[in-house]
């Protein structure tokens, strides 16, 4: 199936068709590497991409960002060694959303890798908002891609140490 791709900017872009409005997006990572770096979905594969795909898993609320690390965590202890990023995406409109209503079993990892493989190599956008598994059904993450022309504008704007707090744990 192939997934309908809109850009999520709406009325926002054209009420100010001279202003181009920045997306800030969290990262939850590792100190040892930088935040932009792809390092880790590119070893491991994700949901939405397969192994030796590079793609910089991030999510438009710090929330969110807390909610899939504490998923994706097997030890019930506060992890060491994480920082969180706020990261600048320079527009809004590089920012394309995947129309759920045309993907309804985005849920199959097979798909969603295929959907993700697909939106990558096309280079059709810089960032993909997707719909994040751990926060259904309202949750999203934002993907970007490291192979898109525009990936160096993407800036880091903060990283600070994250402030765990130990009932999660």
């Amino acid at each position: 199936m192939r997934a309908t791709w809109r850009t999520s900017c709406g009325a926002s872009t054209t009420a100010f068709p001279h202003r181009t409005l920045s997306v800030d997006v969290y990262r939850i990572h590792d100190r040892r590497f930088h935040a932009l770096s792809g390092f880790g979905a590119n070893a491991r594969g994700g949901r939405w991409n397969p192994r030796g795909v590079p793609v910089v898993y991030t999510s438009p609320a710090y929330e969110g960002t807390l909610l899939e690390v504490l998923a994706h965590m097997e030890a019930s202890h506060i992890p060491r060694g994480h920082v969180a990023s706020r990261i600048v995406l320079p527009n809004r409109r590089d920012v394309q959303v995947l129309d759920e209503a045309d993907f309804p079993d985005w849920s199959d990892r097979t798909a969603s890798r295929d959907i993700g493989r697909d939106w990558i190599e096309s280079q059709r956008s810089l960032a993909l908002q997707v719909p994040s598994h751990v926060a259904q059904p309202w949750g999203r993450n934002v993907l970007l891609n490291p192979r898109h022309a525009d990936f160096d504008r993407v800036r880091v704007a903060e990283v600070v140490d994250v402030g765990w707090d130990p009932r999660l744990f």
